[in-house]
C-alpha cells in the first residue's frame, strides 16, 4: 500500500521553507507520472499574493528629506516582503490594495503595512525593514496587490482606482511579481524488490517561500489534479 512519510521539514535561510517526502510502494513507473504531474501542478497552480506597485508621494524621484534609504532601495526592500492569506473563495486573478501611513521619526518595518481585513492578509516576516524616518515628518507608501496564479496571465499596467489620475510628485513602481509560492523542486526515484515485484520509492523535495509548507503546498497541487480529473469522472460521452 502506497504511503507518504514526511522526513525532513527545515525553516531555512532567505525565509524559505523546506521539505522532503517519501511516498512507498509504488507500482512500477507510477514514481515518474506522479512527479511529472506534481510538477506542473506546483509550479503553476497554486495561488498566491504579490506586490504588484508600489506609490510614494515625493517630488523627488531618488531621495526622501527626514529617510535615509533612497526611493529605489525602499522600493526594492518592499519587494522583498512575502505576503500570506486565505485565497480559496476570489475569482483569480484578483486586485486589492494596502498602505503605510505613519509620521516620524521612528523605523519602518513590514509590521506597519496595514491591508484590508476581509482577505485574512498578512506579512510572513513582520520584522522586516523598509525604512528609517529620522525627521517628525509624514511616510505615506500605497500598494497594489495582485491574487494570482503561476498558470494565470498577470494583469498589466498599474492602473489607478476608479479610473482617476495620479497625483502630482507621486513617484511609482511596479515590480515583477512572480506567482508561485515554489522556489525549487526536485524528485528522485528509487527502485527495489518487495514480495517478488519491482516496486518504487518516490522522494519529493520542495522549497516554499513560507507563504505556505511544503506539505500544504504538496495538498493544495494534488487537490487541483483531482479538480481537473473530475471531468472525465462526470462526463457522458
Amino acid at each position: 500500500m502506497e504511503k507518504l512519510k514526511l522526513l525532513k521539514s527545515v525553516q531555512i535561510k532567505n525565509s524559505r521553507h523546506y521539505g522532503k517526502f517519501r511516498l512507498s510502494r509504488l507500482k512500477n513507473g507510477q514514481g515518474k507520472l506522479i512527479s511529472l504531474v506534481l510538477r506542473q501542478a506546483l509550479l503553476t497552480g497554486l495561488v498566491c499574493a504579490c506586490f504588484t506597485s508600489a506609490k510614494i508621494k515625493n517630488e523627488n524621484r531618488f531621495c526622501i528629506v527626514g529617510v535615509e534609504e533612497s526611493i529605489p532601495e525602499i522600493f526594492m526592500n518592499l519587494q522583498g516582503i512575502n505576503l500570506k492569506g486565505q485565497f480559496d473563495d476570489l475569482q483569480i486573478p484578483y486586485t486589492t490594495h494596502a498602505i503605510i501611513d505613519l509620521e516620524g521619526p521612528l523605523k519602518v518595518t513590514a509590521r506597519d503595512i496595514k491591508f484590508p481585513i476581509d482577505l485574512g492578509l498578512s506579512v510572513v516576516d513582520e520584522t522586516r525593514h523598509i525604512a528609517n524616518i529620522t525627521q517628525p515628518i509624514p511616510f505615506v507608501v500605497k500598494l497594489r496587490i495582485e491574487i494570482n496564479s503561476g498558470n494565470s496571465k498577470p494583469e498589466t499596467g498599474v492602473p489607478n482606482e476608479e479610473g482617476e489620475e495620479g497625483e502630482e510628485g507621486e513617484q511609482e513602481h511596479s515590480f515583477d511579481a512572480i506567482f508561485t509560492p515554489i522556489r525549487h523542486f526536485e524528485t528522485s526515484i528509487q527502485s527495489y524488490e518487495y514480495e517478488g515485484k519491482t516496486v518504487e520509492h518516490l522522494f519529493l523535495e520542495i522549497w516554499t517561500d513560507s507563504t505556505i509548507t511544503p506539505y500544504e503546498a504538496l495538498v493544495q497541487a494534488s487537490r487541483k489534479m483531482i479538480c481537473l480529473l473530475r471531468y472525465f469522472l462526470q462526463s457522458e460521452l
